[in-house]
């Protein structure tokens, strides 16, 4: 008769702690946001519209620490311009009058003024409300026109959510050279893809690419992969990290390349930059 290999109920228990373990720990390297309640005594309402309409969710004490997404659109309320922002806190969501609102740390100026709720960018046909980046976003951004010594004057990055069809896109407004990302994936990658993506739409604008119907697209992307490649060595990227972004084997179209060619013109960059840099 065979032996049977018998689970001790200690071991699933342990398996079970080491997974929800595990899930916290992803959870945590996740791009957060926070803001303090700022109401001077009072209670901040949480609703669930960007309204005074909405229904109250709950009500949170003045310095409270919550989750800050992004702001909605402008309102006028008790004789005052704002705008509705959507928070989490204590497993709720809702919105919340962003008067009451104070972001940890300073932000950038530039982004606050023009990241505002009612910008709109018709890209692939909806209209996306812009925000103000991530502090992570921003941070790379910055630095990335740093390293390659690009006055940041004339440049400004914002997110939105939901993008169809790509994950982040360049384009000229008001002389203004703006690159809109997708919160809802760059919140849930590394910061290496957060870094390659950004500097490939740099790329664009620093390559004086076209973005018009008629612009050769598969040529221009091959040439902003491969700026993404110097900047990932000039951000420190070991090869085999920065090209591991582009390991999955995806074909290309008539207008933009495979991913073995996008990992090939990213190598040329990075080893193109470890050279210049001997």
């Amino acid at each position: 008769m065979k032996n049977k290999i018998i689970l001790k109920p200690i071991n699933i228990l342990s398996l079970l702690i080491l997974y929800l373990w595990l899930l916290c720990a992803c959870d945590m390297n996740q791009s957060q946001e926070w803001a303090k309640v700022n109401t001077n005594g009072g209670n901040l309402l949480l609703r669930s519209n960007p309204s005074i309409e909405g229904d109250i969710i709950t009500r949170i004490p003045d310095e409270e620490i919550v989750e800050f997404e992004y702001c909605s659109c402008k309102d006028r309320i008790n004789g005052r311009n704002g705008k509705w922002c959507f928070i989490k806190y204590n497993g709720c969501e809702g919105y919340a009058w962003g008067w009451y609102l104070q972001l940890e740390g300073e932000r950038n100026s530039t982004y606050n003024s023009q990241c505002q709720c009612n910008d709109e960018y018709v890209h692939g046909g909806p209209v996306y409300r812009l925000s103000i980046p991530r502090r992570r976003e921003e941070k790379f951004f910055e630095e990335i026109l740093k390293i390659h010594g690009i006055p940041q004057d004339g440049y400004i990055i914002c997110r939105t959510r939901n993008i169809q069809g790509t994950v982040a896109y360049a384009k000229w407004k008001d002389n203004l050279r703006y690159i809109i990302y997708d919160d809802n994936y760059f919140s849930k990658v590394l910061d290496s893809y957060s870094a390659i993506i950004l500097s490939h739409e740099i790329g664009h604008f620093e390559l004086d690419h076209s973005f018009g119907f008629l612009a050769p697209r598969r040529q221009q992307e091959l040439e902003a992969d491969e700026f993404s490649g110097r900047s990932m060595y000039l951000l420190g990227y070991s090869l085999p990290e920065t090209l591991e972004i582009l390991s999955n084997e995806l074909e290309g179209t008539d207008n933009y390349p495979s991913n073995s060619e996008r990992r090939e013109a990213v190598r040329r960059g990075w080893q193109a930059a470890q050279t210049n840099s001997e």
